[in-house]
């Protein structure tokens, strides 16, 4: 998936360029504008000299958001803007890791997400360094234990394909010497599997709805049944974690198997009340879990298409009650329910005055929310008296308004977060200068008086000043955080329901 629209764009240059820098995002946003390059072609269009162009190359190559590929013109480059974005909710992949193994693995994958990719024999000892640094003062911690432990987690995280190897491109003659090659005799590499990670925010979207609609109890019973549908395909092919396209439900599990998976879990549902969660779950109008079958208590199925439905409907009904109002949500939900509907069958059954349902109809088809068609009476004659209107409503094409809402928020937010740092550089320069100065007097053995002395060198409204600017920032990382699982949501419907890469 490379290139996009305008909003995209400038978002995927906002992103390259906060991490990595103004001209590393010159030429992604040159290979994002023009589609697949090569890199002569690149360094004209991107007006970059050849040394910063093969630079940037290597450092879009090693994240993975420049792929590659032999052509007889030479090698040709293309930017991917899905996977650009995804760096947006890294934040959310080490919390999901955090939380589901442990804060080795943490750091590990954050590691990897920082530096793209990494050799094990890289990759252990800045983790372990990370640790040691870590410990409490006065606990006392083995290398060699913490670094076998290290190596522990690092063979449970590639098993479980958390971390997958970089494939590298072949060493031919006809590649251009200026390319990104790495030899075959270079160390193995390895990056984090952002396949993987999307599956796991997936799945969390999933239990997320069903536990804010039944309960956490709920919840919990649909994040076992999507663990026992992962290991199911995972026995069937090995290579089922690497799919980017998600089927429009799962395979089948029975009652029986998860009540073995949840007394393994240590999670106490009685039998009696297991069968009347999953009875509910099935006959629910949201549509969450479906019944396939009877044999062994009863054959159960995970709808993907159907829940991220119900949770994108829900999303955007939401988005039209806070822009719009009740009233225009009730306008929506009836065009939803009755689709092709003209006004006055509007008015009757949303019982609202046909000034106001015309007014909201309008406002929300002229902002996209709603569809219509028109249809003459006569001929092709499209007067306005003789020519029925018809409202309805495009799920998909609400769903892709969202998103570029949501895309243009995220953009907003980055350049406001750059403009707030401007604005305070001059004081987070003092603020490191002192900490670094604390720090060498510490390591000096320097006591508490004089740390304090060099602490007051920072006033009372300079660090006023700093608490604030923090806080702005924490507001708008939670902001960001906030709009990306909305923007997950949509992006993972659409995608769905188109059947192409869901992640």
């Amino acid at each position: 998936m490379s290139g996009g629209t305008k909003t995209t764009i400038a978002l995927c240059k906002l992103i390259t360029s906060e991490h990595f820098g103004r001209v590393t995002s010159l030429v992604c946003v040159a290979l994002l504008d023009h589609g697949t390059l090569t890199l002569r072609q690149l360094q004209l269009v991107a007006r970059v000299t050849h040394t910063h162009v093969r630079r940037s190359l290597a450092v879009l190559i090693r994240h993975s958001l420049v792929q590659w590929e032999d052509h007889r013109a030479g090698v040709r480059y293309t930017a991917l803007s899905h996977r650009i974005l995804s760096r947006v909710r890294f934040a959310r992949f080490i919390a999901w890791v955090r939380e589901g193994k442990n804060e080795i693995c943490e750091m590990m994958v954050e590691e990897l997400l920082l530096h793209g990719s990494a050799t094990e024999d890289n990759l252990i000892p800045s983790v372990c360094s990370r640790c040691m640094d870590n410990i409490a003062p006065g606990q006392n911690v083995n290398q060699s234990t913490l670094t076998s432990e290290i190596t522990k987690n690092f063979k449970m995280l590639v098993r479980e394909g958390f971390v997958e190897k970089v494939n590298p491109p072949p060493v031919t003659e006809d590649l251009e010497p200026s390319a990104p090659v790495m030899a075959a005799d270079l160390p193995l590499l390895w990056r984090v599997s952002v396949v993987k990670l999307h599956r796991g925010l997936f799945h969390r979207t999933l239990t997320s709805g069903v536990e804010s609609r039944f309960g956490p109890t709920a919840g919990k019973l649909l994040e076992v049944m999507l663990q026992l549908v992962e290991e199911t395909e995972a026995r069937c092919n090995p290579e089922c974690c690497t799919y980017q396209v998600i089927n429009k439900e799962s395979v089948s599990v029975s009652q029986v198997q998860i009540t073995q998976a949840l007394a393994e879990r240590g999670i106490p549902v009685e039998r009696l009340k297991l069968a009347g969660l999953l009875s509910l779950l099935a006959n629910d109008s949201s549509g969450f879990v479906r019944k396939s079958g009877e044999a062994s208590g009863g054959q159960f199925v995970v709808d993907f298409h159907a829940a991220f439905n119900t949770l994108a409907l829900h999303l955007i009904r939401s988005v039209i009650n806070e822009r719009f109002g009740s009233e225009s949500l009730r306008i929506f939900n009836v065009v939803l329910a009755k689709p092709y509907s003209e006004q006055k069958d509007i008015e009757t059954v949303a019982l609202l005055a046909g000034k106001d349902v015309k007014q909201q109809l309008y406002t929300m088809l002229e902002d996209g929310f709603l569809s219509l068609a028109e249809i003459p009476k006569v001929g092709a004659d499209y007067a306005p008296s003789r020519t029925l209107y018809f409202f309805s409503v495009d799920v998909q094409k609400v769903a892709l308004l969202v998103i570029d809402h949501c895309l243009s928020a995220v953009a907003n937010m980055m350049t406001r977060r750059q403009h707030e740092i401007r604005l305070k550089q001059q004081l987070l320069d003092k603020n490191e200068r002192i900490e670094n100065l604390k720090e060498s007097m510490r390591a000096k053995g320097c006591d508490e008086e004089q740390l304090d002395e060099i602490s007051a060198l920072m006033g009372d409204n300079e660090r006023r000043d700093l608490e604030s600017f923090a806080l702005r920032l924490y507001k708008l990382d939670q902001a960001e955080v906030s709009i990306d699982e909305t923007l997950f949501l949509l992006q993972s419907f659409v995608n769905m329901s188109r059947r192409i890469a869901v992640f």
